[in-house]
């Protein structure tokens, strides 16, 4: 820029044989902005320079200004080098002469050039040069026309300029659900402050809904806008997900304008499982005994007062009991709350293949294939596929037995030290589904051994099928089984695993963890019981 200064300020000079070296006026110095976009400005800072100086100065500036475009446009975003489509080299010119690298960004959205200066005398960058690499690329869209024509007229090297740049897409926005219900199951009760007992007067746990009532609604996506890159190429704009939500049984779906509604079909406890939303109908009654007799229901049962003992309550829902369950037997395809308390003499059965909450659980035996959550258990059998939490002012287990993956509670045994059982083990059912599918495994393997003895001693077509037919079998068992030993891997490495006791264990408590019993002899505070790698770890 320096040598372009000089040349410019000398051919002024040279064509002025009347050189000003005295100061130059106000009025001289607007004299010579007239015509240009500075003529309106201020020009003191120009006062009591020469001609020689003033020429310096101006050109200078001028300098300036395009130094500070150049900076606005590199703002705009770091360039990527690609590689050229038509495997011609990316270099325009050649050395003394001036260089033009060329960069392309993601998508071709926007087109760069590197300038290098030419040596002594070589050839400077030319604007017939800068649009005939613009023609080279076939680039015909969102050409900065003004940044090539100042490239051309006033070049600034070894800096990147964007003189190409298109309309980068704009994403679809993904659609919505506006769920009229708590989709999520909270089953925990709370915790009263000044009490510390279980209220289950908060649980709210039935989610009942009218029929006609709207249980979710469901905004369509909106599309996205396509863009334009600088060869005048269409990018496609990504859509917005549209969500897949169901309506399923006693539920139906209806389009509202940009709206899809999923609406009560019944009266009953709404469900959302598997992107599926439907509607367990509800029976409701007072009390099961004998004005009532055995209960079995497809749907929910809402009993709002007792159990009696020597009665059977089954239902493919949940079974919700605000009273008190005696000696009888509950068996619920999902939850089962009980409000009130189970209060048996050893001869209740309460079964879930969802969470068991109660207020406390005595002389019962209980099992769930997800969690157990009470007050306190107190000479009881239970079984949980998940966790037993212990939780509330009281929170313990004394006598009987307790099995699940992790158990929590305040206090296990007591001070006259009853024999308290407590296991440790791994989901029942998955080891159980392990085991099925290993067994189901070696009998495949058998029958492919053995109609490929038939092949080749017949080459039978029969044994052909079956052989074929077995072995897409055998490779659909094998991707369950990986998939039920990594579930079941993913357990084993959880950190959660063991037993956790936050006030006191108390001695004859046995733990039984891995086939390795532990019975522990003295009382033990607040303490966390593991095995790892064969040992028994106890934390304080």
């Amino acid at each position: 820029m320096m040598d372009e200064q000089q040349s410019l300020l000398e051919c002024i000079l040279q064509e002025n044989n009347n050189i000003q070296h005295n100061a130059l006026s106000h009025n001289e110095i607007q004299n010579l902005f007239t015509g240009t976009p500075e003529q309106e400005n201020n020009f003191e800072e120009y006062q009591g320079m020469t001609l020689q100086q003033f020429f310096y100065a101006a050109v200078q500036k001028t300098e300036q200004s395009y130094k500070q475009e150049a900076e606005e446009i590199l703002a705009l975003g770091k360039y990527n080098t690609r590689n050229d489509n038509t495997g011609r080299n990316m270099v325009f010119g050649a050395p003394p002469d001036s260089t033009v690298k060329v960069y392309f960004e993601k998508d071709d959205i926007r087109m760069r050039v590197f300038i290098t200066p030419p040596k002594s005398s070589g050839k400077k960058i030319s604007y017939e040069m800068l649009t005939e690499i613009l023609e080279e690329y076939g680039v015909v869209y969102g050409i900065k026309q003004q940044y090539v024509n100042r490239l051309s007229r006033t070049p600034i090297y070894n800096t990147g300029f964007l003189i190409a740049e298109g309309i980068p897409p704009v994403a679809g926005q993904s659609g919505e659900t506006d769920f009229q219900f708590d989709p999520e199951s909270k089953i925990t009760p709370k915790i009263d402050e000044k009490s510390g007992r279980m209220d289950y007067k908060e649980l709210s746990y039935v989610k009942e809904v009218r029929e006609g009532d709207i249980l979710c609604k469901i905004k369509k996506p909106k599309p996205g806008k396509d863009g334009i890159n600088i060869f005048g190429k269409v990018i496609q704009a990504e859509e917005g997900e549209k969500l897949r939500i169901e309506a399923g049984k006693n539920t139906k779906s209806v389009v509202e304008d940009e709206e899809t509604h999923i609406i009560a079909t019944c009266d009953g406890e709404v469900h959302y499982v598997n992107n599926t939303i439907y509607i367990d109908k509800i029976l409701t009654v007072q009390d099961v005994d004998a004005s009532t007799g055995n209960l079995s229901f497809i749907g929910s049962i809402y009993i709002k007062g007792h159990v009696s003992s020597g009665f059977k309550v089954k239902a493919s829902g949940n079974i919700t009991v605000d009273g008190v369950v005696e000696d009888a037997k509950l068996s619920a395809g999902g939850d089962i709350v009980v409000r009130g308390g189970i209060k048996g003499s050893g001869m209740s059965e309460i079964k879930a293949r969802g969470d068991i909450s109660a207020l406390f659980i005595e002389h019962a035996t209980v099992s769930a294939q997800k969690n157990i959550y009470a007050d306190y258990v107190l000479n009881s059998s239970i079984e949980s596929e998940q966790k037993i939490r212990l939780s509330g002012k009281r929170g313990f287990i004394i006598g009987g037995s307790a099995k699940a993956v992790e158990i929590v509670a305040t206090e296990i045994g007591n001070p006259s030290y009853s024999l308290t059982k407590i296991e440790i083990n791994y989901p029942k059912e998955l080891l159980q589904r392990i085991a099925e599918a290993k067994k189901e495994q070696k009998e495949y393997k058998k029958t492919i051994e053995q109609q490929e003895q038939k092949i080749k001693s017949s080459n039978s077509e029969e044994a052909q099928i079956i052989l074929f037919r077995t072995k897409m079998a055998a490779k659909r068992l094998e991707v369950k089984l990986n998939e039920l030993e990594a579930r079941l891997k993913e357990i084993k490495s959880n950190a959660t695993i063991g037993v956790q006791v936050k006030e006191q264990l108390y001695p004859n408590v046995t733990i039984l963890m891995e086939n390795r019993n532990y019975h522990n002899k003295e009382l033990k505070p607040r303490c966390s019981i593991r095995k790892t790698d064969g040992k028994w770890q106890i934390k304080y």
